[in-house]
């Protein structure tokens, strides 16, 4: 027994070694990476990432020693060999432009075809040595890490001004998300500046203090903050990681399967805009993982009702909203979850009296005091937003309500979002202008070569099966048995309060560039999670009251996992879903002709 503790403990600790790595290697990152037009890394420092990426296998290889299922670390070496060839690649494409050599459609097409071939050979590997493997938690570190390279592929080889939304520049002139962390940044006390007529700075201040404090330790270890918009980039791409890592929590909290939890990672590493939205420079990818970890914690809160869950629930919730006040979205669903939660428990209501307030002090002061505050010394209004100007081409005053939402009509003339309406045709239909900024968001790269014109529309038809899954899969798990109906109203009212929000937003600002899918990013994420939820096998679904354990037991051990898995067949098709959807992912990313030709 003793011996068995022994062996476990490390993976008891994962998530925490799994952060702490993950912002190093960020750091290191945006520090030694050589940004430009000729981005690449020195040889020395990519050996060193390629011991970093190498280093679980061996945290594998002694987790599994005394248990010698070797087989178990098959992943992990799998991951190890897909991050060497991804550095080096990014090697060459670096040395290329640095030559002055432009990077053709020809070697696009060898990338293209080449990492095709090494991704779905080295993914099968596991499954050629063993044929009676099953999938297990190993096969999600192994998910996770694979979206995690599609992500650092992208920040590293895309210049930092591309596919970004109100970043302006870092430097004084600037009040851009950008700019608002220079001021930080500079040590400018931006709480006495009235945010009236200043770009961004009517936002709350929690992503632009953290980006600043980021950048201040860029800076400490030698970083030239004139690529201050690159560094940037690499935390961004940490707030990205911890979000997979919590949308794996969430899965295995209500019960999915590690199969069906392989899909739901899948699934949101295959929308193009949660891959840029790992290198945006703004408050979205904050805001959107605080929300993540607070459902998490209410999930967490609902198994123990102690007043140390609901504390952090309200705390990640405030913290949310004070990087944008958009986070509240998240506060009907959240609110029906614990009303629906003391219902159960309503034998012991009083205990929840001093809960909730609790709560309520906690996220109220966090998440409201900027606002409060810019409102009591300037009159700024709660509701403030700087209007677009009414004369540009995007503005949607002729348009109804009804066309807003069910108009179609040659909306799939053009796949790209349209600003002007210079080919007789404006963007404003709701559904198709989410659908078209998921894949494109408001660039045109992907008519620039035959094949990311086909990734192009290879992607979109895939976002569209996916919307569709999300509104299928909602209602299956509503309709299913297990998990606890609360929980399930958690993450499905999660995704239809952020669409309602969008929609209403909409209707009071008609303008093309609202009906944007980054409002509604945390829709993508529980929409993914519900996708988990409705794949994964009854059985697990029914005992999700079980307690937590997905990334802290990585593996089942040989004979356990015989005995809890009597249909092989469907996880395997899963994880072929799961392999193709990250496929499709990393042939996106390679396929944007902006990556190698500037």
């Amino acid at each position: 027994m003793k011996k068995h503790a022994k062996t476990s403990d490390p993976s008891g600790r994962f998530q925490y070694y799994y952060a702490a790595g993950l912002f190093l290697f960020c750091l290191l990152i945006g520090r030694f990476g050589q940004w430009g037009p000729n981005i690449k890394f020195g040889l020395g420092f990519t050996l060193f990432l390629t011991l970093l990426f190498l280093a679980p296998a061996v945290w594998f290889f002694r987790l599994y020693k005394d248990r010698k299922d070797w087989r178990s670390a098959m992943p992990c070496l799998q991951l190890s060999v897909l991050s060497v060839f991804l550095l080096y690649l990014m090697q060459y494409i670096g040395s290329l432009r640095d030559e002055e050599r432009a990077v053709n459609t020809g070697i696009d097409a060898y990338m293209f075809w080449g990492i095709l071939i090494l991704f779905i050979a080295v993914s099968l590997l596991p499954f050629l040595v063993d044929r009676k493997r099953r999938i297990s938690d190993a096969e999600i570190y192994y998910t996770l890490g694979c979206a995690l390279l599609v992500r650092l592929f992208y920040i590293v080889l895309m210049q930092g001004h591309i596919f970004q939304n109100d970043m302006g520049g870092f430097e004084e002139s600037s009040y851009g998300h950008l700019g608002y962390a220079y001021h930080i940044y500079a040590g400018e006390n931006l709480l006495k500046v009235d945010p009236v007529g200043l770009d961004q700075l009517y936002h709350p201040p929690l992503y632009h203090f953290c980006t600043a404090l980021y950048l201040r330790i860029e800076t400490i270890l030698g970083a030239d903050m004139l690529h201050a918009d690159e560094i940037a980039q690499t935390f961004s791409l940490f707030l990205s990681g911890i979000l997979l890592l919590f949308l794996v929590k969430i899965c295995r909290k209500l019960g999915a399967d590690a199969a069906a939890t392989c899909v739901a990672v899948a699934c949101v590493s295959v929308i193009p805009y949660m891959i840029m939205n790992s290198g945006a420079n703004n408050n979205d990818p904050l805001a959107a993982t605080l929300c993540v970890i607070s459902i998490y914690c209410g999930l967490c809160w609902r198994k123990s009702h102690s007043m140390k869950d609901i504390l952090l629930m309200g705390l990640t919730i405030g913290c949310a909203m004070m990087a944008k006040m958009s986070g509240a979205m998240l506060a009907f669903s959240m609110a029906a979850f614990m009303l629906m939660v003391v219902w159960e428990d309503r034998a012991h209501f009083k205990k929840y009296i001093g809960q909730f307030a609790a709560f309520g002090a906690v996220s109220g002061i966090t998440g409201l005091w900027h606002t409060i505050y810019n409102y009591v010394k300037f009159g700024v209004p709660f509701d403030y937003f700087p209007r677009v100007n009414e004369s540009y081409d995007m503005f949607l005053p002729d348009f109804t309500k009804w066309q807003l939402l069910f108009d179609f009509k040659d909306g799939l003339k053009f796949l790209t979002p349209q600003y002007q309406r210079d080919n007789g045709y404006v963007e404003h239909n709701i559904l198709l202008s989410v659908l078209k900024h998921s894949v494109f968001n408001e660039g045109y790269a992907y008519e620039a070569t035959s094949i990311s014109k086909f990734m192009g529309i290879t992607v979109f038809v895939t976002v569209c099966i996916l919307f569709a899954a999300f509104a299928v899969c909602s209602v299956i798990v509503i309709l299913r048995k297990g998990p606890a109906l609360c929980n399930k109203v958690l993450i499905v009212g999660c995704t239809v309060a952020n669409a309602l929000c969008l929609i209403k937003v909409v209707f009071a600002q008609p303008f093309v560039c609202t009906m944007n899918v980054r409002y509604i990013i945390l829709a993508l994420v529980t929409g993914s999670v519900t996708i988990g939820m409705a794949v994964s096998a009854k059985g697990d679904l029914q005992s999700a009251e079980a307690d937590f354990k997905a990334l802290e037991e990585i593996s089942l051990a040989p004979g356990k996992a015989e005995e809890t898995a009597p249909s092989p067949r469907r996880p395997i098709v899963l994880y072929i879903i799961t392999l193709l959807l990250l496929l499709i992912a990393v042939e996106w990313t390679m396929s944007l002709h902006m990556l190698f030709n500037f």
